[in-house]
């Protein structure tokens, strides 16, 4: 029996167009590569720094120093014999006696102290330890103060320094203490002596030249600037 070729042609052409047409469909391009390391030229890093920058840890900003109360005390007897004692403790004054503020004279590595000399305070003024003050104003020019910074738990580190020519209304140099004694706990700062020039600049009692200790039954006033190793130093403010 003779059968037609035509049929099967017809049949393999079409099959052939199918085949075609679905390559076609999905066939994709190659993309076009460029450049010495053949990197495409639009993926990032290609052609340039492909190095993945270093992260920066953030810093906490420095913190402004605090505003201290204002100090007022009496002189002692024994600062008249040259003996120096406590006239003020920022570890015993009421003013301060709170966790916050002992918190502000914690330290790891430094401490500034800056004083500012202030007019003697008037009559029936009470000073930082609620003692009266009962004489009359001092006209003292200047100021002379000695100050300790200590650890609180005992004396056994301690740094002394004086604060000389301190005109009312003006403020000292600054006084940075260093090489701080690793602790726990605040530091603790203490006025142990204040002196005038009263006797000698307007008594005109010259053996009391150029200062003379504060007496007992007089009061002082001065103000305390501290910067911590967390604050601004003294110097930029």
């Amino acid at each position: 029996m003779k059968y037609s070729l035509y049929p099967l042609c017809l049949l393999l052409l079409i099959s052939a167009c199918v085949e075609k047409k679905v390559n076609s469909k999905t066939s994709t391009t190659e993309p076009v590569l460029s450049g010495a390391n053949g990197c495409l030229g639009t993926i990032s890093g290609c052609g340039g720094n492909t190095s993945t920058p270093t992260p920066t840890t953030p810093t906490t900003p420095l913190l402004v120093p605090p505003d201290l109360p204002t100090i007022i005390g009496h002189g002692n007897e024994a600062a008249l014999n040259n003996v120096p004692g406590v006239l003020w403790s920022s570890s015993t004054v009421s003013s301060l006696n709170n966790s916050y503020d002992q918190s502000l004279f914690a330290t790891d590595t430094s401490f500034q102290i800056r004083i500012m000399a202030k007019a003697s305070p008037g009559q029936n003024t009470r000073d930082s330890y609620g003692k009266l003050c009962e004489y009359y104003q001092i006209p003292y020019g200047k100021l002379k103060v000695d100050v300790r910074l200590r650890t609180k738990a005992s004396v056994s580190w301690s740094r002394n320094h004086t604060f000389s020519d301190i005109i009312i209304g003006q403020k000292s140099e600054i006084k940075t203490f260093n090489y701080i004694p690793p602790t726990e706990d605040p530091m603790v700062v203490e006025i142990t002596r204040v002196q005038w020039d009263f006797e000698c600049n307007v008594q005109g009692r010259l053996h009391l030249c150029p200062y003379a200790p504060a007496t007992a039954n007089h009061c002082w006033e001065l103000g305390l600037e501290i910067s911590t190793d967390s604050m601004k130093n003294l110097d930029s403010l």
